[in-house]
This record gives structure tokens, C-alpha cells and sequence, in this order.
């Protein structure tokens, strides 16, 4: 295979097999420095992916602990609004019932 250059023929493959020997040897090296490059390349995206990735889930931790930290759990009851009058302590439900007997005994 050849190539003319300036009126001169350029040999692209080399015409002797020292030379053949050298160019393979030059290519063979030249396509695994590619893929060691490439693979080095694959390795720097995943680990920066795994980066991302573990940031947007340690985040996502931190908001669902901080969103359970803004609720107070206790334990209540419910009061009966309308026979408690405005102003007054609320009663449990014996003291209100010994207060009406009182009432109606008086």
C-alpha cells in the first residue's frame, strides 16, 4: 500500500518484515493503551457516579431524620367541648360525675 506525497511514494506499510514486525507491535500496544484509557475513564465515571449517588442518599436520610425530629409523640385524649364552659378546668369524667351528683343532691 502506498501513498503519493510531492511526486515521492511513501510507503504507509513498511516494505520489510523488521519494519512490519515493529508496526504491528507499535499498533498491538497503541490499541491496549486505548482500552487501558478507556477503562481508566469507565472506572473515574462510575466511582464520581458513586459519589453522587451516595451524597443524594445521605441527604435523603438526613431530610426523612430531621422531618421525624419536627413531630412530638404523646399520648392525649379527646375532651367533651360542650359541657365544659368557657373558662373552666377541664375535669376528667369521675370528677365531673361526683360534681353533678353533688349538684343534684344540693
Amino acid at each position: 500500500m502506498s501513498n503519493k506525497l510531492g511526486g515521492r511514494v511513501v510507503y504507509i506499510v513498511p516494505r520489510t518484515w523488521l519494519g512490519r514486525l515493529v508496526a504491528f507491535v507499535a499498533i498491538v500496544a497503541v490499541f491496549f493503551l486505548g482500552i487501558l484509557f478507556f477503562a481508566v475513564f469507565l472506572a473515574a465515571i462510575a466511582a464520581v457516579a458513586a459519589v453522587v449517588i451516595a451524597r443524594i442518599l445521605w441527604l435523603q436520610r438526613q431530610i426523612r431524620r430531621q422531618g421525624s425530629k419536627d413531630f412530638i409523640e404523646v399520648e392525649y385524649t379527646v375532651e367533651d367541648t360542650e359541657t365544659r364552659r368557657p373558662g373552666e378546668i377541664a375535669q376528667s369524667d369521675s370528677q365531673r360525675a361526683k360534681d353533678h351528683e353533688n349538684e343534684a343532691n344540693h
